[in-house]
């Protein structure tokens, strides 16, 4: 048979006394409806009309379910006559009409049911109104999802019904229940996390995973992969088919502050073990958080909620610290029924810190009350800041709130950072929490007292490491040290044909600093860069290529020049180019000119007749006489050659003169 996909529209009314139910009614009179199903009907069919679109999607599967109900909550948002709008399961949204009863839209294969007018007639409102309502916060919500599946949950879940029950007819609002497969993530969330609400109980197993306080709910209705990788749910390793959640998840859809006349109670193992659960409610507002620092025996958990909840529904005047005190002195300050537990009620409120450590009996002084929590006005924030830039710190307490004059402790928390340019070097060493601009520093588990406005303690941290990280050509090596403490310059990281090592930049002060150079570290990091001048090759060379001298100049300094070299017959004169600032690789040669002798004209090495015979027949035009020669026969050096050259040279081979 081809599916169809049928709305179903339920209106249920509930007896008071049905504890073992799905849902509660929301109607806000305790008197039958004066109108028929028909009328209702209607009111709902019209609403419906709108939903067409979604559902032929739907039926198309162009979009899935869970896209399904968000346009669904989305567009119901829209209508000012429907209130209270939440999905309870994975294709069911629970919402109020405008005359003020509950119709459960269930998008699947069944066919429509309602209930008839007898029904109707003889059925008893869920909600109260007797007159006594004075605060905002009015209704209560039980939350059982081991409720009718494991049987041993079933007594005293009934016995916290009667409670909620009674808390909701004592304040003038709605009673809810979600139990057993009907206590999903998504209604955890939608439920628990209201503004109306005067109490929220738990009632089922929790754990502590990763340092993290959890409850169990029924499937994965509601959890996205978003709140799966930021560890706010996960499977449940003990319980197949469940899922854990945390108080992050819990107060992930809320709008608003959560109304501080709001007590959560979790009758759950390890429910406050951590602060998993009670700050992440805290912070969103709720006045006070309840449950236990271990596993707890079902025995204990008995006779302590029910000593705890006897008291606390029984007038109006008595408030936790009282009924917290009365239950341990009735029933006994740690789990006596497996006394190696170590088991002790924990309470986390505008006047109760989460304690310092859960092997000390708490002494309760919450003054919220079954009707209201006036404390809270008197409120003041605690925040805890460490202020100096450039660091990640880890561990840091949460926000906190005081009364004025009130005695807190200081968080056990130790906080750790790391420098973020430097993750390897140590942030310091914690040393205390500094209040404002007091002197005094404050240890974990310290106490003061709260003044009458916000306060900040301020992180102070001691031997704050500082890194002195050296660069040299793509080679880094780093070094921490702490403030005041003498450092030694390292030697190059790498050597070079071609450069030399000229030192160490520092990034502090611009000096350059040589190996073996000390300084004293400052309060900051240091970079040290290394310098190195270009080497070029200078070689020198002889007429005949002969190496003289081979060196490295560095760049704009002058080579040196080896002894000048000895040529026979020849002079040296030089060399042939400049290398006082050398700035590329050169050769440079050596420059000669030719040793003539004075009268020796033929050039055979003597001075005779023979070279006065020469300039005679020069200076007769019978013969050239060369350059060289030239310079030969100019014996008196008047720059010409003539007789009197002859002259000369005849007075010199006689020995009569010389030259």
């Amino acid at each position: 048979m081809k599916k169809r996909f049928i709305s179903v529209f339920v209106l249920i009314i509930m007896l008071m006394q049905a504890f073992n139910s799905a849902f509660a009614a929301v109607p806000v009179t305790d008197t039958a409806p004066s109108y028929s199903v028909k009328e209702m009907e209607t009111e709902f069919n019209t609403l419906m009309q709108d939903f067409k679109p979604y559902e032929k999607a739907k039926e198309a599967k162009k979009i899935d379910d869970a896209s399904f109900l968000q346009l669904m909550y989305k567009k119901l948002s829209s209508y000012p006559n429907v209130k209270r709008i939440a999905w309870d399961d994975e294709d069911t949204i629970v919402f109020t009409l405008s005359k003020g009863m509950q119709a459960v839209y269930t998008y699947n294969e069944q066919t429509k049911d309602f209930c008839d007018d007898d029904v109707i007639s003889k059925t008893e409102s869920g909600s109260y109104s007797d007159g006594t309502r004075n605060a905002d916060a009015t209704d209560a919500v039980m939350f059982g999802p081991f409720y009718g599946i494991q049987s041993t949950f079933d007594y005293y879940e009934n016995q916290y019904q009667n409670y909620a029950q009674k808390v909701a007819q004592m304040r003038g609002g709605s009673y809810y229940s979600f139990l057993g497969h009907n206590c999903t993530p998504a209604v955890v969330r939608n439920y628990g996390a209201k503004y109306e609400n005067a109490v929220v109980i738990f009632s089922g197993h929790g754990e502590k995973v990763g340092g993290c306080s959890y409850i169990n709910a029924w499937s994965r209705t509601g959890i996205s992969s978003a709140d799966i990788q930021a560890g706010n749910a996960r499977a449940s390793a003990s319980h197949s088919g469940y899922y854990l959640i945390n108080g992050n998840f819990i107060t992930s859809n809320r709008t608003v502050q959560l109304n501080h006349d709001c007590l959560w109670w979790f009758a759950a193992c390890e429910g406050m073990m951590t602060q998993g659960l009670c700050a992440p409610l805290r912070e969103c507002g709720v006045g006070c958080v309840a449950g236990y620092s271990n596993s707890v025996t079902f025995g204990y958990e008995i006779y302590y909620g029910k000593a705890f909840w006897d008291k606390f529904t029984e007038q109006s005047g008595n408030t936790v610290a009282y009924c917290a005190q009365y239950a341990k002195d009735n029933v006994g300050y740690t789990d006596t029924y497996d006394p190696t537990l170590h088991t002790r009620p924990i309470f986390v409120s505008y006047e109760d810190q989460y304690p310092v450590s859960l092997n000390v009996n708490q002494t309760v002084n919450c003054t919220m009350t079954v009707y209201s929590y006036d404390a809270y006005i008197e409120k003041y924030h605690i925040k805890y800041a460490s202020n100096e830039a450039g660091f990640t710190v880890s561990n840091m307490p949460v926000q906190a709130e005081s009364p004025a004059n009130m005695t807190n402790i200081v968080p056990a928390n130790v906080p750790t950072r790391v420098r973020d340019a430097n993750p390897y070097v140590s942030g310091g060493t914690f040393a205390g929490w500094r209040m404002g601009m007091e002197s005094q520093i404050y240890q974990p588990g310290d106490t003061f007292v709260m003044p009458p406005h916000d306060i900040t303690f301020i992180a102070v941290w001691t031997d704050v490491e500082y890194a002195v990280t050296y660069k040299d050509s793509g080679t880094d090596s780093m070094q921490a040290f702490l403030q005041g403490n003498t450092v030694t310059v390292e030697n190059a990281l790498t050597s070079h044909d071609d450069k030399v090592f000229g030192g160490w930049m520092s990034s502090f002060d611009n000096k350059v600093y040589q190996p073996g150079d000390t300084f004293i570290m400052p309060d900051d990091d240091i970079v040290m860069t290394a310098l190195y001048t270009n080497l070029y090759s200078v070689v020198f060379r002889d007429y005949d290529d002969t190496v003289l001298s081979e060196q490295k100049v560095m760049h704009g300094e002058a080579a040196k020049a080896p002894e000048n070299p000895v040529r026979e017959g020849y002079r040296f004169t030089g060399w042939d180019r400049d290398f006082e600032c050398v700035t590329e690789d050169m050769t440079v040669k050596a420059l000669y000119e030719e040793i003539i002798l004075i009268g020796d004209v033929n050039g055979n090495g003597s001075i005779n007749t023979a070279d006065a015979t020469m300039i005679l027949k020069a200076s007769a035009c019978l013969i050239t006489l060369t350059e060289k020669q030239k310079i030969a026969a100019d014996v008196n050096g008047n720059g010409m050659v003539n007789t009197a050259d002859v002259t000369a040279i005849l007075k010199y081979v006689v020995g009569t003169a010389s030259f």
